[in-house]
């Protein structure tokens, strides 16, 4: 089974502040000089730790130098037990939550998780200095959005991390502050101006319906057309010859000469040889007809 966590909605993080911290919610020690409080910490992410369980190792990476407006990419690398099953539901953010207004005031906006700059989940080979555990990689795109121009320093808050254990339970670790210089696009460009609209491009619509039909209808013209040659080759073709009857059997034969020979009168016309023949000929028939 591939190792799996999931990004769980700032509402998790919501229902973990509003309570009272206890000693399985903390929140870490950012490796940068972050500038977010601990007030901003809170709202985005409070740890969560199931009786018994080992929290996980995570180490995360993000850019140091990003572009206003442009998505900056955030690499959490989760080291955690085997068997956890993976739970790929993407991060939720609703934009008017509290999580979601303290990100923004940060100067970061989470992507819609539908899109193409959704999180990314994949799993790593196992890591020789954490012998034993799994490894799963996890890409999430961060909209960076100043709020004045020019160049910003932003502090991108910890964010939760969730992974699902073999009983069912989550656990639930943030990651590290860290710290953005962001500079305008155009912070290079002498005089910037927009720029006009580009020229319209012809628009091209698929007609999968069209496509099915069509290509049914062709298979049934095919069809049509070899029955039709079939039939037409059936119509055509030389006909067999009908057997020719069976033969008569030699005595029918035999007696019918004879009768002939009886008939013509021979004898009585002193034609005896002609007679003597003629019988002659007849046996000798029908013997070699037998």
């Amino acid at each position: 089974m591939k190792p799996g966590l999931l990004l769980l909605p700032f509402a998790f993080a919501m229902l973990g502040a509003a309570a009272a911290p206890s000693a399985s919610t903390a929140t870490p020690a950012s490796t940068d000089a972050g500038a977010a409080d601990a007030g901003d910490v809170a709202q985005t992410c409070v740890e969560h730790l199931p009786q018994g369980a080992e929290r996980p190792i995570i180490t995360d990476r993000f850019p140091s130098r990003g572009l206003s407006g442009y998505a900056a990419t955030l690499e959490i690398k989760v080291f955690h037990g085997k068997g956890e099953t993976v739970l790929p539901n993407g991060l939720s953010v609703r934009a008017e939550s509290e999580a979601g207004l303290t990100l923004k005031k940060a100067g970061f906006v989470l992507p819609h998780q539908d899109g193409g700059a959704r999180a990314h989940v994949e799993p790593q080979e196992e890591d020789p200095a954490h012998a034993g555990l799994s490894v799963t990689l996890l890409s999430l795109p961060v909209l960076v959005l100043p709020e004045g121009p020019g160049r910003n320093t932003l502090t991108l808050p910890p964010l939760p991390v969730a992974v699902a254990r073999k009983n069912g339970d989550l656990a639930t670790v943030c990651t590290h502050s860290h710290i953005i210089t962001v500079e305008d696009p155009i912070a290079n460009t002498p005089d910037p101006s927009p720029h006009p609209n580009p020229k319209p491009e012809p628009q091209r619509e698929e007609w999968t319906e069209l496509e099915e039909a069509l290509k049914w209808i062709g298979i049934g013209v095919l069809v049509g057309v070899v029955l039709l040659l079939g039939v037409r080759w059936c119509r055509t073709r030389p006909q067999p010859l009908p057997p020719p009857p069976p033969p008569r059997p030699p005595w029918e034969v035999a007696l019918e000469k004879l009768a002939r020979i009886r008939s013509d009168n021979l004898l009585e016309q002193d034609r005896r040889g002609e007679h003597f023949d003629r019988v002659s000929d007849a046996v000798r028939a029908y013997l070699g007809a037998r």
